[in-house]
């Protein structure tokens, strides 16, 4: 019943927390990664697997895709419903959160459907003339952009490839079969 302690669940070495009552809604007695499908009405589970995966992975190259929270502004989601999280492992960026105090809101340094740019360069050439200033951290570290994982389907799925491989990533949690999943 809701407001009961925390189920805990063992997920590849991962110890995730889920309430109770959404446990007993889905008829479950523990909590295992293949009876997690069942829960999958309810987001709490995304963010336990959400904090799971950032304590492991950043500050790094992984972005995730939650279901935006209503202190969440519109204009940081165009009005959609969900919102790519992440904690960059470069200096630069992390001196401008510092230096801001707060999140930083930002859209991707590509125009939609191109490639995603690992130089400075190659955000100039897709995005000169519309942007007022570019801050120059040099290349991405890996030479290539962050991998996306979608919490907001189970199981979840990889949206683009990088750094943090789908072996890494399905040591953890099971994969949806995407092509970006058996990339890497």
């Amino acid at each position: 019943a809701a407001g009961q302690r925390p189920v805990s669940a063992d997920v590849a070495g991962y110890l995730l927390d889920i309430d109770e009552d959404i446990v007993e809604a889905a008829g479950i007695e523990k909590l295992t990664p293949e009876n997690y499908e069942r829960c999958s009405h309810d987001d709490r589970w995304a963010h336990s697997l959400a904090y799971a995966l950032a304590e492991r992975y950043w500050p790094g190259a992984l972005t995730l895709i939650l279901r935006r929270a209503a202190i969440v502004p519109d204009a940081v989601t165009s009005g959609g419903e969900t919102v790519a999280v992440r904690a960059p492992d470069h200096a630069v960026t992390q001196a401008l959160i510092s230096a801001l105090g707060a999140p930083l809101a930002a859209t991707s340094a590509n125009l939609s459907g191109q490639p995603a740019p690992d130089a400075p360069e190659g955000v100039l050439a897709q995005l000169d003339g519309r942007i007022d200033l570019l801050l120059d951290g040099g290349t991405c570290p890996g030479g290539m952009a962050s991998t996306v994982l979608d919490l907001t389907i189970w199981p979840p799925a990889i949206l683009r490839s990088g750094p943090v491989t789908a072996a890494q990533l399905s040591a953890i949690v099971p994969l949806a079969d995407t092509p970006a999943s058996r990339s890497g």
